[in-house]
């Protein structure tokens, strides 16, 4: 393999000086370069390394917030604000794999605690269950053909602990005197991820997801689904235990998420809501989190809790968010750029929120999945910032030096 920086035509392999930032400012626009890279050999190799070597600057490699990191349009980074449903993982544990004749409830009732039910059905509607499917067994429903091809219509109770419901498009029906997709009386240890919970078209009062007041959801995870549709996306209602919610993506609601209270929300993307979180007098700032979400042009609402609401650390799809927020809301410090991803999908030594340079340097990323052909040519683009909330002054006039290694292999 051979290289090429931005500015020059020359092949070589070893190229120098790619990256020369200068005069960057904390907050500032992102600074970005390109290196193209050419597979010279004879053999189309499948996949690509890349770290960081002998980097020198006090510490500055960790300020450095990596806003991109693309290779031929490819993100390389894992992760990030929002939910993929595309890679839907079909279960290989299945206790036992329902037909299209078979019905969720029945296979419930039947199951002993810990099994997993798989389905291959197209849509388990409230005509075909009999009701809204009450899950009153610690249980796995997951679907074999993931959200675009296996529908429930029928309405979810979640009545047990460590439930898990994954894999399917989820609309509201009514539950318990509510129009709901999932209404949940109770749960320890549940678990609702890789779902399209979808309220389009469904006429009254609806919600994606619906916590009974009191409640103990201690240990539960909402997690990679797109929440849309629905006049409130999660209400959360007063409850025991936080409850995850995290890489979702909520949007077309009149509210993402309602009364928030006891709740760990990271890593959510909020777009096209009327509003992106609502918190009233039921808020409480010690059982609940609010960071490294993206809130796209929507707001954050404090009605009437006796607090402030704390809101620090997001994205607010620019660098003003006071426009985005209503009553008593802290969003001092706020991201200065949005959350793309992390090295490796984990958040590094720092736990900052985002990926950084030496992220990169000290866990590479190895084998990541990409074809060269002979003599084809590819760009990795990265953009970098310097991070505004967290460099200080002592950083004033720094550098950093570092050597960056791109390895390709079968």
């Amino acid at each position: 393999m051979q290289l090429a920086n931005i500015s020059s035509s020359a092949w070589t392999d070893t190229v120098a000086q790619t990256w020369n930032f200068s005069a960057m400012a904390p907050g500032g626009t992102p600074q970005e370069a390109t290196l193209w890279l050419k597979n010279i050999g004879s053999v189309t190799t499948e996949k690509v390394d890349l770290s960081l070597a002998n980097a020198t600057g006090n510490g500055l490699e960790k300020q450095l917030r990596i806003t991109k990191l693309t290779l031929d349009g490819v993100n390389m980074l894992k992760g990030g604000a929002g939910a993929d449903l595309s890679n839907y993982v079909a279960p290989t544990n299945c206790t036992v794999t329902l037909s299209g004749n078979d019905k969720i409830t029945a296979a419930i009732a039947a199951a002993k605690p810990g099994a997993v039910i798989c389905t291959t059905g197209t849509d388990y509607s409230t005509s075909w269950e009999g009701g809204p499917i009450t899950i009153n067994r610690s249980v796995t429903i997951a679907s074999v053909n993931g959200p675009a091809a296996s529908k429930i219509s029928a309405g979810i109770i979640v009545a047990a602990d460590n439930v898990t419901i994954k894999g399917y498009t989820i609309t509201p029906a009514t539950t318990l005197g509510a129009i709901d997709s999932i209404y949940l009386q109770s749960g320890t240890g549940l678990t609702i991820s890789d779902n399209d919970i979808n309220g389009s078209g469904v006429s009254g009062t609806t919600r994606g997801i619906e916590v009974i007041t009191g409640g103990d959801f201690s240990g539960g995870l909402i997690s990679n689904n797109k929440i849309h549709g629905f006049t409130t996306g999660i209400y959360t209602n007063t409850h025991t235990g936080s409850l995850a919610i995290k890489n979702n993506e909520i949007y077309n609601t009149t509210a993402g998420i309602g009364g928030l209270t006891g709740a760990d929300v990271q890593f959510n993307k909020f777009h096209d809501n009327s509003e992106a979180i609502g918190a009233d007098n039921t808020y409480v700032s010690t059982s609940t989190t609010l960071k490294n979400n993206e809130f796209l042009g929507d707001i954050v609402k404090n009605y009437n809790a006796s607090v402030a609401v704390i809101a620090e650390n997001n994205w607010w799809g620019d660098t003003n968010p006071a426009d985005q927020v209503l009553g008593n809301v802290d969003y001092t410090p706020y991201a200065e750029s949005s959350f793309v991803g992390f090295v490796n999908g984990a958040d590094g030594t720092n736990t900052n929120g985002f990926a950084d340079m030496q992220d990169l340097r000290l866990n590479p990323i190895v084998g990541f999945p990409f074809e060269m052909t002979k003599d084809t040519v590819h760009n990795l683009v990265m953009a970098v910032q310097l991070d505004g909330p967290t460099t200080g002054n002592d950083f004033q006039g720094g550098n950093l030096t570092t050597d960056m290694v791109v390895n390709i292999s079968q």
